[in-house]
């Protein structure tokens, strides 16, 4: 890949957003150029105008790399392993994101610093939903806040003001040093050399694990429309209260408005984004509500408060309880998260999902529009 900014972001154009919208027409306007083949040579001949980036997986460890990887028992394990390569060009950084499987990282050549987040900063880092294109992976621009050092801490950006409060982790790999990616740490990372050369192995047990939750269908084909709705908020807010004892479910719905959808609208690589994120729909609502002119929308018409005295309800949510609390504490809201969206745009679609939080959760338009930090964009 080449592209005349060293910043990367990852982009997958196959998600419910860019597909399910009912009114906006999402695309992504990629800011690089993938290059179906490229020499060394003219890798390196275009470095010198270009920020070059390529990374490719092998299937199987190749002895030929012992020159340079010793000890190398950790790549002949098995075959449930991955690789990846990494070949690029100074000052190529790779956007802040989570992977979700552990990672074991081997710089071989030139010099890497890597900025770490706990998965407990996910809130902090602004995240992007999970139904995103970008997803995975911080909405902050880092290089507004630092240049060389990432620890020097300049004063808060009023446009995502929690980014003050993580708490960053630097390291910079030199050639010969060996790196543990524990899974759904955030790491932002920045090559500091002419070139560097990289090996990955990882694992994909946990994400299996975590696809068949997302994926899993909520049984919901026994219920009329207007008790699904209920049911699912019913079911989400006592697996809210179950996982996270000390946060209300409001505040955390709130907290998930703010950290991965509230700035949506800044985002200037995915197209009609401002029309779709921008807020002032909810501002049209709370005008016609305070006028008595405009209802719910969701959870209106049904009051049936025991819908989750269902047996296929009860099961269903066992299972999904057991799976967050056996997961590291500093990964449930994170990945709670996540799964609340996963449910919601399955019900309602991924266009509707705000609606269905503030409807149903009783947000009041203006406890959404203060998630925002653009209110003059309203």
């Amino acid at each position: 890949m080449e592209n005349s900014s060293p910043l990367y972001y990852y982009y997958q154009m196959n998600v419910p957003m860019t597909k399910n919208m009912d009114h906006f027409k999402m695309d992504w306007k990629k800011p690089y150029n993938v290059l179906p083949t490229c020499s060394p040579n003219e890798f390196l001949l275009k470095s010198k105008r270009q920020y070059m980036y390529f990374s490719t997986p092998f299937k199987e460890y190749d002895e030929s790399l012992n020159e340079y990887i010793q000890p190398n028992h950790l790549f002949k394990l098995g075959k449930d392993l991955q690789f990846n390569f990494w070949l690029s060009t100074q000052n190529v950084t790779s956007q802040c994101h989570f992977d979700s499987a552990p990672n074991f990282y081997l710089q071989i050549h030139g010099r890497k610093k890597f900025i770490f987040f706990s998965p407990a900063d996910w809130s902090n880092i602004y995240i992007f939903p999970r139904l995103h294109p970008a997803t995975r992976q911080s909405q902050v621009n880092f290089s507004k806040y630092y240049e060389t050092t990432f620890l020097g801490l300049s004063s808060p950006d009023p446009t995502f003001p929690n980014f003050a409060k993580s708490q960053p982790l630097e390291i910079t790999l030199s050639p010969g040093d060996f790196l543990y990616l524990p899974p759904f740490w955030f790491h932002h990372v920045i090559v500091l050399d002419d070139l560097s050369v990289s090996i990955s192995l990882y694992h994909e047990g946990l994400k299996e694990s975590l696809l068949k939750i997302y994926s899993k269908p909520f049984p919901l084909h026994d219920f009329r429309r207007a008790d699904q709705e209920m049911v699912v908020y019913l079911y989400i807010e006592k697996l809210i209260k179950s996982l996270l004892v000390h946060q209300e479910p409001k505040t955390f719905i709130l907290k998930i408005i703010e950290a991965k959808y509230s700035h949506l609208h800044l985002d200037p690589l995915l197209t009609n984004s401002a029309e779709a994120f921008g807020y002032k729909f909810h501002i049209v609502t709370y005008i016609l509500r305070s006028l008595g002119l405009k209802s719910k929308t969701f959870c209106a018409s049904s009051s049936n408060t025991n819908l989750l005295e269902s047996p296929i309800i009860q099961e269903h949510y066992q299972n999904v309880e057991r799976f967050f609390t056996n997961l590291d504490a500093n990964l449930v809201e994170l990945l709670l998260s996540d799964y609340i969206e996963e449910l919601l745009s399955y019900l309602v679609g991924p266009d509707k999902i705000l609606s269905y939080m503030e409807d149903c959760f009783n947000l009041s338009p203006l406890q959404i529009l203060n998630t925002s930090p653009t209110t003059q964009y309203l």
